[in-house]
Order: structure tokens, then sequence, then C-alpha cells
């Protein structure tokens, strides 16, 4: 694999690394995915964000940090995210699974793969864990929510309105800076977020955020979600946890009845930034997966 830093933003256009993460942009179905890898070792810890979540290293760095002390981890834009190109075609959660083998095979990561997933990407690790059982050995599901009935898709959807109007402002220059007070409001404030990691993540708020791949997951998403809970099936060898906060617990609970070997852990918290708010809880278990692979 070739570092190429191709149509890339100006924050890290010919820069090898930011905040200490080697930035690659791999080649995957004819596409460039950017992904950002720190640490080293036999076990890959592999992330992916939630549904329009514009950066995912810049919503993942407390946990990657802490793990790549001993780990390798490997951040990764899936299309239409970040510094990734766009993808054209429907973006449903086993094309998304199959992106990830790709990106997998990219890096010669073969076996040992423990996935972390927060909200939609929650999903995307649960269908990889069950496919690929010879390279996937555990996964951490971050308050994992299949929002199916009218009520709860709205309530999802009000959860980010503020970053849909980040959305309609962000070419407004005047009020570019009131979208991004929101923006690290939301996601930034009481974190310890390098300068160059938030300072990438405002680079792309334009192109990575409510664009026609976001709108596509947000439309097959029921559907997915019927599909893979109906055929979903997970061997005992491969360690699932579930960290949610109160108000997804029952519905984690539910989850048991296809993957009854599913440990949940409750933060008792109110967010849906479960990983912002309580990092510690997903490193602790991420780390309980990896040393029952040793």
């Amino acid at each position: 694999m070739k570092e190429a830093f191709l149509n890339g933003k100006e924050i890290i256009r010919n820069k090898p690394s930011i905040a200490g993460y080697t930035v690659f942009r791999c080649r995957v179905d004819n596409q460039i995915m950017s992904c950002y890898k720190k640490g080293a070792g036999d076990i890959t810890f592999l992330f992916s964000s939630g549904w329009s979540v514009p950066f995912p290293l810049a919503d993942m760095f407390e946990i990657a940090d802490k793990l790549s002390e001993s780990y390798k981890c490997i951040v990764f834009d899936r299309f239409g995210y970040g510094l990734s190109d766009f993808a054209y075609n429907k973006r449903e959660i086993s094309s998304v699974t199959e992106e990830t083998k790709k990106l997998c095979d990219a890096f010669g990561i073969y076996k040992n793969v423990v996935f972390i997933g927060h909200s939609l990407a929650a999903f995307h690790a649960l269908n990889f864990a069950a496919k690929y059982t010879q390279i996937c050995k555990g996964a951490v599901i971050i308050d994992c929510y299949p929002a199916q009935t009218c009520f709860e898709r709205m309530t999802f959807l009000i959860h980010w309105l503020p970053l849909f109007f980040f959305r309609l402002i962000s070419n407004i220059k005047p009020l570019r800076k009131i979208g991004e007070c929101i923006y690290k409001k939301l996601f930034l404030s009481g974190r310890n977020v390098p300068d160059e990691i938030e300072e990438a993540a405002l680079s792309v708020i334009d192109n990575a955020m409510f664009n026609r791949v976001m709108k596509s997951e947000l439309k097959s998403f029921n559907d997915d979600i019927k599909k893979l809970f109906s055929g979903l099936n997970i061997p005992d060898s491969v360690k699932i946890t579930s960290v949610c906060r109160n108000a997804t617990y029952r519905v984690n609970k539910k989850f048991t009845r296809k993957i009854p070997h599913m440990r949940i852990v409750n933060t008792g918290i109110s967010s849906h930034l479960v990983h912002h708010k309580f990092p510690e809880a997903i490193v602790s278990e991420a780390l309980k997966i990896a040393d029952g692979i040793r």
C-alpha cells in the first residue's frame, strides 16, 4: 500500500501525519478511502463513527489514543466522510461491510480485528463480526440505536438539528464562525482533542456533513436493520460488548435474543455521545476483548 495524498483538504495535504496518526489514502473499489493509523501489535482496533459525524478521528480520538499505547489502531473515514471520496452505490450496511474488509486487505490485516463502532457504525461492526469471523474476534458497539418507530426517528433527527443548521450556514462566511462554535460546543467541548485534529474536522465540514452519501445511509437504514437481524449469527468465539446509555439499555437487551453471549454495559448517562462522556468505559471493554484474544 502506498501513501498518497490525493484531493486532500489543505489542512493535511502533504503531511504524513495528524497529531501522531499516520495518514493513509487507500484505494478501495477504485476510490480513495482515508484512514489514520497509530500504534502497533498483532491485534488491530478498527474505529468507525456514527451517522453524519464529519471527521471520525476527532470523534474517536480519546479511545484510539489510549488503545494505541499497546495495540494497532486504525480510524477510517468511510466513503462520504472526512477526507474519503464520495460513494455512488447504495449505502447499505452490507456494502460498508465489504469496503471495510477491503480496507483490511489493503493493510494486510487478516486476523485479530476488534471493531469499535458508534451508533450506525455499531451495526456495521455487528455485520462485520458476523460475516468475517476468521478476521474479527470482537466488537464494541457504542449506543447502538435502531430508530425504527416514527417517534424514534424524529428523536434521532432532532439530535442532529444543530449540525444540520451548521451545514446550511457553513458556506456563508459571516455565519460560518457561529456554525463552528456550535460544532465545537456539541462535539469538542470538555475534550482534549489536539488542535491539528480540530482544524482537520472543521476543514471537511462543508463536504462531510448531510451529503448525498449520508442521505442514502439514512434512507436504507430501516430495511437494513431488519435484514441484518433476520440473519444475524455471531459465534460465541467472537466477543461482543455493548456500551450504552439509559435510554437504549432496553433496546440493547433485546439484541441478546440474537446474540446471547453479548455483554451489556449501561453507563447510566443520558447522552448519545457515550464515547465522549465516558471513553474509559469503551477502553476498558476493548481491553477485556483484547486480553481474550492473546
